[in-house]
């Protein structure tokens, strides 16, 4: 059963259940992002279509996972937290079910749709319970093993729906979130606590114009290519579109700078140095994630000729890397500092996406696929954790709900951008897989080049600010 809110507010008895039951929830809407980079093959005969619209199952969720965010954290604070996440779990749930037993194409990405609502109403609330219930060097540790628990997920799809679609079919890579899902939802419902609610405006003119910017961006990236940048559904010109998702944004975002409990993006956060790079770092680290591993699979199944289950064996000793170093990850945040993880973390996984890059223009066989994405789960598993616990501890207290929306939706827009882009060179270039994955490459280097510039504002920040256990002058005896 859920707490009062007095009970709730730093010493709630009950906060690792809380923590636990909360890292699922977090594990299922992040697999269920990937999940379907093992399925691209299978999906393109079950519903005869090709690979560019395959990547709208994903990008579909992705896209209803994304747009959302800034608004659902806003609910959570006026209608709390706890009731968004019960009632954004039964959406994915009831979603999963219809995704598993969709007769066409279009019904599937409609599902898809539902999930990606489902999923946008839970994550914010997730992050704004665990700022709410840990304090001190709790609060850290809380955040570094919910991030982590976020990436190790990121990348177990493929692994996961190769061993499903091999056994009992596509369906259950969607029906198997029903009972795990319906488990989560009483767990939850037992141990997460009801916190006191917050009277705060929720701007409907902001929400539509950035919602209808984003689609437009994203629709654009994604079709842009397939339709010869010339008009899209024999209206608008993919170039037009793009620009008017762009500059709607600029005015969305233009008109950010009144008082903090009417504006969804508080322009305050973004003075705050560590804030503004974890979220742009978490954003090309999410689209390198997710990205990688559409052509990667497609490699192993098309160009190796792999079934999906064998195909995603491959992937096995990266998710046991993964696994393996991600409590080392946890414990090096707190040891030597998280802008130093993070640095590591972005180098590491640059290096990968770089290695599979080569490998996939050479025509490696699948033993040297496996070694470099093994090296792909060790910076996996060194990135999300700093990255989560940099942007929560370095804003103000009475920012971290926002700071919650803003960091989820920089990392969701990162998987939906890497998804379209990734469909707009299907549609350029399908048969030379190299071709995909040279933007992922250049926008992983391009995390990892911004890291050290995030360790120094960390340091510089951490010492300004007394109690802010985000980098360690020393290792402690």
């Amino acid at each position: 059963m859920s707490t009062t809110p007095q009970e709730a507010r730093g010493t709630y008895p009950r906060r690792w259940h809380t923590l636990a039951t909360l890292c699922a929830g977090f594990f299922l809407l992040l697999v269920d992002g990937t999940i379907i980079s093992v399925a691209t093959p299978t999906f393109m005969d079950a519903f005869s279509i090709d690979a560019a619209q395959t990547l709208w199952i994903t990008s579909a969720y992705l896209f209803a996972y994304a747009v959302p965010l800034l608004v659902t954290g806003r609910l959570g604070d006026r209608f709390g937290p706890r009731r968004l996440y019960l009632v954004g779990l039964a959406v994915f749930v009831i979603a999963s079910a219809l995704a598993g037993f969709a007769p066409s194409y279009e019904f599937l990405v409609v599902a898809r749709v539902l999930q990606g609502l489902g999923a946008a109403a839970m994550t914010p609330q997730s992050m704004a319970i665990i700022a709410r219930i840990f304090a001190g060097k709790e609060l850290p540790i809380a955040m570094g093993l919910w991030g982590t628990v976020g990436g190790i997920a990121s990348i177990s799809g493929p692994m996961l729906g190769g061993l499903l679609i091999d056994t009992v079919g596509w369906e259950w890579i969607f029906l198997i979130n029903v009972p795990i899902g319906a488990l989560a939802f009483l767990t939850a419902w037992w141990w997460l606590p009801t916190l006191p609610q917050q009277a705060r405006k929720v701007p409907v003119a902001g929400v539509v114009v950035s919602m209808v910017a984003i689609a437009a961006i994203v629709v654009g990236i994604h079709e842009g290519p397939a339709h010869a940048w010339g008009l899209i559904g024999g209206v608008v010109p993919a170039p037009i579109l793009i620009a008017g998702g762009v500059l709607g944004l600029l005015w969305y975002l233009r008109h950010q700078s009144g008082p903090e409990d009417e504006v969804l993006v508080p322009l305050a956060l973004f003075r705050t140095r560590p804030f503004t790079l974890s979220a742009v770092i978490v954003t090309t680290t999410a689209f390198a994630v997710t990205a990688t591993l559409i052509p990667v699979m497609l490699y192993l199944q098309s160009d190796l000729g792999m079934a999906p289950g064998p195909s995603s064996y491959v992937l096995i000793p990266m998710g046991l890397l993964a696994a393996a170093s991600a409590p080392l990850a946890g414990a090096l945040v707190n040891r030597v500092g998280a802008g130093r993880v993070a640095i590591g973390g972005t180098a590491v996984l640059a290096a990968s996406v770089c290695g599979v890059t080569v490998a996939i223009a050479a025509g490696a066989d699948a033993i040297t696929i496996a070694l470099v994405m093994a090296l792909y789960g060790l910076g996996n598993s060194f990135v999300w954790s700093p990255l989560s616990v940099i942007a929560m501890v370095s804003v103000p207290s009475h920012l971290t709900g926002s700071a919650s929306g803003v960091f989820n939706t920089q990392r969701q827009l990162g998987a939906l951008l890497g998804a379209a882009v990734t469909a707009a060179v299907f549609a350029i270039e399908s048969v030379n897989l190299m071709w995909s994955m040279l933007p992922i490459a250049v926008v992983a280097l391009t995390g990892a080049a911004l890291a050290p510039w995030l360790a120094r504002a960390v340091t510089r920040h951490a010492s300004e600010e007394s109690g802010l256990p985000l980098e360690q002058s020393h290792h402690p005896a």
